[in-house]
C-alpha cells in the first residue's frame, strides 16, 4: 500500500480515480501534454510483488496498468500526451514536500 504523510483521511491512492477527477475537474483538456513525476520503481515492484501473491486486482496492479495505459493512449480520449517523470524533478520546487512515498 502506498504511505504518504499528508492529509491521509483524504488521499486518494487509485490512479484511475485521480486521472478521471483531473478530465471531470478540466473538461476542457488545460494543455496538449501532461507531465507526471512518479516513482514508477517502486510503483512496478508493488505490482510484481502483489502479482506474486496472487492479487492481481490489488491497488498497485491497477495503478501501474492505469500509468501503462495513459502513457500510450493519453487522456482526455487521446487528446493530452502523458509523459512520465522520476519524482526527483520536484525536489528543488515547492511541491518537494509531497514527495515521499513508501511502498512496504
Amino acid at each position: 500500500m502506498q504511505k504518504h504523510p499528508f492529509c491521509l483521511h483524504l488521499k486518494v491512492i487509485k490512479l484511475p480515480d485521480v486521472l478521471r477527477m483531473l478530465e471531470e475537474a478540466f473538461p476542457v483538456p488545460p494543455a496538449p501534454r501532461l507531465f507526471i513525476p512518479i516513482k514508477r520503481p517502486i510503483l512496478e515492484a508493488a505490482a510484481l510483488d502483489m502479482l506474486k501473491r496472487g492479487k492481481p486486482q490489488s491497488i498497485e496492479v491497477r495503478n501501474l496498468k492505469a500509468l501503462n495505459k495513459i502513457r500510450k493512449k493519453g487522456l482526455w480520449n487521446g487528446t493530452v500526451q502523458v509523459f512520465e517523470l522520476g519524482s526527483t524533478v520536484l525536489n528543488s520546487t515547492k511541491f518537494r514536500h509531497f514527495l515521499p512515498l513508501q511502498v512496504p
